[in-house]
């Protein structure tokens, strides 16, 4: 989250972590599934997180996470994110389920969904 506040405040991305595999499946509610490449997905955490500077939104924070390690190199991730506006009110909440694995020792995300933050595992 760190990484995406950082945006939020500079309108640039760190480096590190480098937070995605090279191509990531992203599963969509709406829209069903689609595979990026890192570089574009990054290109859309942009323009998304742009969109919600432009409603007034300062800072997101973790609510709650639950991380459930299902092998040695493959876990899902599941939490609650609150978007706050500048003024400190709560702009809204959403859930996100990540599948992420471990290459070369680093944690990686694979796989994500955000979804209504009440069906949250």
């Amino acid at each position: 989250m760190a990484k995406y506040n950082h945006y939020l405040s500079h309108s640039e991305f760190n480096k590190e972590p480098d937070l995605y595999h090279d191509n990531v499946m992203i599963v969509s509610n709406s829209n069903g599934s689609n595979t990026l490449s890192s570089d574009n997905l990054y290109k859309q955490v942009k323009v998304f997180l742009d969109s919600l500077k432009a409603q007034g939104v300062n800072n997101v924070q973790w609510e709650s996470t639950n991380i459930q390690i299902l092998d040695t190199n493959l876990a899902v991730v599941s939490n609650i994110a609150v978007r706050y506006l500048i003024n400190g009110d709560i702009h809204n909440k959403v859930g996100a389920t990540y599948f992420v694995n471990k290459h070369k020792g680093e944690w990686k995300i694979s796989a994500f969904s955000v979804h209504n933050y009440a069906n949250t595992l």
